[in-house]
């Protein structure tokens, strides 16, 4: 049996997840893995490895990082290498016209979302942002517009209320990898699936959010609650207490059946807990980060901090 000679392209550590699984099907040849170029991280500005790299020294395969995979270098690269198929997850760049035309199999994309719903680099915050109760994974073939490409299979998934961005992220990897596994495994048996052309007037957007967005304690509990999911558990969302200056990102809420006071007004404040009024009901603050501060409790930012009732939050 012919192996399918396959390129990876990711820019993020669920990468490492598919292109654990490609190395291990029998169908598979992976012959390459394309990331992103490494980068200083942390306070220290340390240069941190690519994940989809450091994979790759550690399993022993080939890997090609690059800040433009359409460059003239990186199509020559990409060229040589003669695969079959590119699979490209997470990856952060467009692939132009040419880089698509290089596999007589094509190109193709998991995204998680159901197509065309939520389309674009942040599916899965705005998911939860939104308050949606169910999203799911999509495989498609890719062409020269964003997450537009014909749609070869999907799998819904409901979303839990306890799920934040990275849980639900992983949960959706779980049904991604066995697309893909099942993906490999036509194609294997020279079945290539004929990609539905996806409806655009069902379209909605799901951009990229830069940087840790604010509460607005006007908006209802749940909302917020919804925004405090999307971005936890991190970058997390910012609030400021309004006569202390202190800046605080809340990593996780819930809502509350306290009677809420004015709009960002502490409405209740308990040995372990407190709560924030919003504009319908108040929430119940239960992980939260001070500025220059480790994640802690509710209950431990009280052990060291004073609150009243009454106090604002902006």
């Amino acid at each position: 049996m012919k192996k399918i000679k396959t390129i990876i392209m990711s820019g993020s550590e669920t990468g490492c997840r598919y292109a654990e699984l490609l190395r291990s099907l029998d169908t598979v040849d992976l012959i390459l893995a394309v990331t992103g170029v490494d980068r200083p991280c942390g306070r220290g500005s340390v240069i941190k490895r690519a994940d989809l790299a450091e994979f790759c020294d550690q399993k022993g395969l080939d890997s090609y990082q690059t800040c433009n995979v359409n460059s003239e270098e990186s199509v020559d690269l990409l060229r040589s290498a003669g695969a079959d198929l590119a699979f490209v997850v997470d990856f952060g760049q467009i692939l132009s016209p040419e880089v698509l035309n290089l596999f007589p199999l094509g190109a193709y994309n998991i995204h998680y979302s159901i197509l065309p719903e939520l389309r674009g680099a942040a599916p899965v915050r705005w998911a939860l942002i939104r308050g949606y109760d169910k999203t799911g994974v999509t495989l498609m073939r890719m062409n020269e517009r964003i997450d537009e490409g014909g749609m070869v299979s999907s799998k819904e998934l409901s979303i839990h209320s306890d799920d934040n961005h990275d849980i639900l992220k992983n949960r959706l990897t779980d049904i991604g990898l066995k697309l893909t596994e099942n993906f490999f495994m036509e194609l294997s048996r020279g079945k290539i699936p004929e990609p539905v052309s996806q409806t655009d007037a069902r379209a909605t957007n799901a951009p990229k959010i830069k940087g840790s967005p604010e509460i607005d304690w006007d908006s209802t509990a749940e909302e917020i609650c919804d925004l405090i999911r999307g971005m936890a558990p991190s970058p997390g969302c910012i609030t400021r207490h309004q006569d202390k200056g202190m800046k605080i990102k809340i990593l996780k809420a819930c809502i509350s059946e306290v009677e809420p006071l004015n709009c960002g007004s502490v409405s209740s404040v308990e040995k372990r807990k407190f709560t924030v009024s919003a504009a319908d009901k108040s929430v119940e603050i239960l992980m939260l980060q001070p500025a220059g501060k480790r994640p802690m409790s509710a209950a431990s930012f009280l052990a060291g901090n004073s609150l009243e009732k009454g106090e604002k939050f902006v």
